[in-house]
C-alpha cells in the first residue's frame, strides 16, 4: 500500500510477465534435452566437412550423397552468401534429386531470425521490468496522485 497524506492507495506489482519469461529461458536452455521426446541426429556440413584443406574438403563433398540418402529432411541455415558456394547448391540439388523432388522436405531458416527474436524478447523483458520497478514510483508519486485526485472524477 502507498500511503498519502490523507488516503491509502493499493500498490500492485504486475508480475504477469515472469512465468512466460521463465518458460522461454528454460525451453531455450533445456528444450533439446526434454526426456521422452524423440532425439534426432544432425549432420552439420560446415562442421563435418573440412573447411580449409581442399583435399579433405573434396573427400567430404564426395560423401555427401550417403548422408543425404539417409536424411529425412534438410534444414538450411540461410544467409545471403549461401547460394554463392557451389557445394551448397550441389548439396541442395542432390537432396532434391534423391527425394524425387518431394516438396516440403527442405526448410530455409534465416540466420538473423533468432537474433531478432532474442532481441525482441530482451527488449520486452527490460521494458516490462522497468515498468514494474519504476511504475509505482512514477504512477504513485505524490504529484501524480494529487493530479489524479484533483482532475479525474470519482466513479
Amino acid at each position: 500500500y502507498l500511503v498519502g497524506e490523507t488516503t491509502m492507495h493499493q500498490l500492485r506489482l504486475d508480475t504477469h510477465f515472469v512465468p512466460p519469461c521463465l518458460v522461454f529461458i528454460l525451453v531455450l536452455i533445456f528444450g533439446q534435452e526434454v526426456p521422452g521426446l524423440a532425439q534426432s541426429t544432425c549432420f552439420l556440413d560446415k562442421c563435418c566437412i573440412h573447411q580449409t584443406d581442399q583435399e579433405k574438403k573434396m573427400q567430404g563433398i564426395q560423401q555427401l550423397g550417403g548422408f543425404l540418402r539417409s536424411s529425412h529432411r534438410m534444414v538450411i541455415l540461410w544467409q545471403p552468401e549461401y547460394f554463392t558456394r557451389l557445394w551448397c547448391v550441389y548439396e541442395l540439388a542432390a537432396f532434391h534429386y534423391i527425394n524425387l523432388g518431394v516438396s516440403g522436405l527442405v526448410d530455409l531458416l534465416p540466420l538473423k531470425l533468432p537474433v531478432l527474436a532474442l532481441s525482441l524478447f530482451c527488449y520486452h523483458f527490460a521494458a516490462t521490468a522497468a515498468t514494474v520497478v519504476l511504475g509505482p514510483t512514477l504512477v504513485f508519486s505524490e504529484m501524480h496522485v494529487t493530479w489524479i485526485l484533483e482532475n479525474v472524477p470519482a466513479a
